[in-house]
């Protein structure tokens, strides 16, 4: 029997029972014979044929709802899906977190929907923590609620409930991820980039090999050592063992069936005692031995990353768990690796940044005059409604019919102007120790995911502001732009 200590590299510490491993292997891979599916090009000897003998368990049971939130109505924005999963703990909310303001540091028009499968405990802590809601909200994520988790495998079954989700056949691709993830480059690339072919293939990065084993977890990529047969087919088709954190696919019927399927012998094996580890065990044994995989995704990701690499290449970097790797440690190196490389895009000039974020049917309000000429660069946008407020009468004649002038004290304006109702706020006036409150009453009128743009006059108060917002662009003219994500409030 080959066997390997993935820590050290040898032999030495395997298990060596042949009888105990020829039991598994029959359990594994003697369940019965089925003729291949649509999509599966694999022998069929050695497919398991599962049916659950456990009918009534949790794990088993539809979703009750796709969301507990019932004041909104989700309607699909774009045909990209990313699904990530967080459950129970504040841990996990955590790395959420940093996940999300990874991604919507790097990516600003997002061409995805996002998908959040999470538990009820999940759900209000996020709710609790405002501006990742509200991030969350920002990239148009539904919530999936699912039962919440008893143990290790029913976490690791979780993110497969997206099959439940009313809405995944709507998807061209999807992109599912964990949480232990920061995203290093904008997403809407990797979703260009990556061909999904559909009918049931699976997408993700190589790793390892096909008879690696722990020695006290058992195959780490498989449910027992796979039979010369299978990885003879396997290194024909070019299928590789894989790491189950980041997968793509098509969410077409037939993959759906599969994982259907795959949930059914996941479960079914778990309750025989099978030994595996984590999910990664029978995802890859289900899908290898049918041909699926394909594991060509390691042009986009960086699995371990280190703190002091910077990766300009990767899309995704994937803290994945190793040796004696403890949560708190995971999340010191990605709150590490986010302060020193995940920083504001920062653009050659003011145009350049207008150019990426102003549309010309955006609501535009400017509070006070620049010095600088930047009411040049959006009229020649062609923006429609632009105003400046202001006290000064300071608008060139050159702006008739172009600018609406409204003379009014900024609060004054502020005040009377209903919350989130602008696209783009500039704030050009420092008004000395008026300051502080003009910016949150300004912070305050934009529409979430809109734009507060700051002149140099307001940097002294670009942190407070940033409390409840992203912070996304450092530019090379001294504005700041900051994403508004929701309401700010008094402390």
């Amino acid at each position: 029997m080959t066997c390997m200590n993935v820590n050290d590299g040898s032999n030495s510490n395997c298990i060596k029972d042949e009888a105990k491993m020829t039991e598994v292997q029959g359990l594994a891979m003697s369940v019965g014979s089925s003729t291949p599916r649509k999509g599966e090009n694999g022998p069929a000897s050695s497919i398991p044929k599962v049916t659950s003998t456990q009918g009534d368990d949790i794990l088993l049971r539809p979703t009750m709802k796709a969301t507990t939130d019932t004041k909104r109505r989700y309607v699909p924005w774009h045909t990209n899906l990313l699904i990530t999963l967080s459950l129970k703990s504040h841990k996990a909310v955590e790395h959420l977190h940093l996940f999300v303001d990874s991604i919507l540091t790097t990516t600003w028009h997002p061409n995805f929907d996002v998908l959040l499968i999470c538990d009820i405990p999940a759900f209000e802590l996020i709710k609790i923590r405002q501006s990742l809601y509200q991030k969350l909200l920002l990239l148009h994520t539904d919530f999936h609620i699912i039962p919440t988790p008893r143990n290790t495998d029913d976490i690791m079954l979780s993110k497969y409930w997206f099959t439940d989700w009313p809405h995944i056949s709507h998807y061209h691709k999807a992109l599912f991820s964990d949480t232990d993830v920061l995203a290093r480059k904008g997403l809407n690339g990797m979703f260009d980039d990556v061909a999904l072919e559909g009918n049931g293939k699976l997408y993700a990065l190589e790793e390892g090999f096909f008879k690696q084993y722990h020695p006290r977890l058992g195959p780490q990529f498989g449910i027992a050592n796979y039979t010369s047969k299978d990885i003879k087919a396997m290194n024909a088709a070019g299928v590789k063992t894989f790491n189950a954190g980041i997968l793509m696919f098509v969410p077409d019927e037939v993959f759906l069936d599969h994982i259907r399927e795959f949930r059914k012998f996941m479960i079914d094996g778990i309750h025989k005692n099978i030994r595996h580890f984590t999910d990664q065990s029978w995802v890859n044994h289900y899908f290898n031995v049918r041909l699926l995989t394909r594991p060509i995704l390691a042009k986009y990701i960086k699995i371990w990353p280190q703190v002091d690499q910077k990766y300009f290449g990767k899309f995704l970097l994937h803290f994945a768990t190793w040796g004696n790797m403890t949560p708190e440690m995971k999340r010191i190196s990605m709150r590490q690796y986010f302060g020193r490389h995940i920083v504001p895009r920062r653009f050659a000039d003011r145009d350049e940044m207008l150019q990426e974020f102003v549309k010309p049917h955006f609501k535009i309000r400017q509070i006070g005059c620049s010095a600088d000429g930047i009411e040049d660069a959006l009229v020649a946008m062609k923006t429609s409604d632009f105003q400046i407020v202001t006290e000064e009468g300071c608008v060139p004649r050159r702006f008739d019919g172009k600018i609406k002038v409204v003379k009014a004290s900024a609060i004054q304006y502020l005040r009377a102007l209903p919350d989130h109702a602008v696209n783009v706020l500039v704030m050009q006036s420092g008004f000395r120790e008026q300051g502080l409150l003009v910016a949150m009453m300004g912070a305050n009128k934009v529409k979430v995911g809109g734009w507060l743009l700051l002149s140099p006059k307001f940097k002294a108060f670009e942190k407070m502001l940033t409390t409840y917002s992203t912070p996304l662009l450092g530019v090379g003219a001294n504005y700041t732009a900051i994403r508004v994500l929701g309401s700010l409030v008094w402390a």
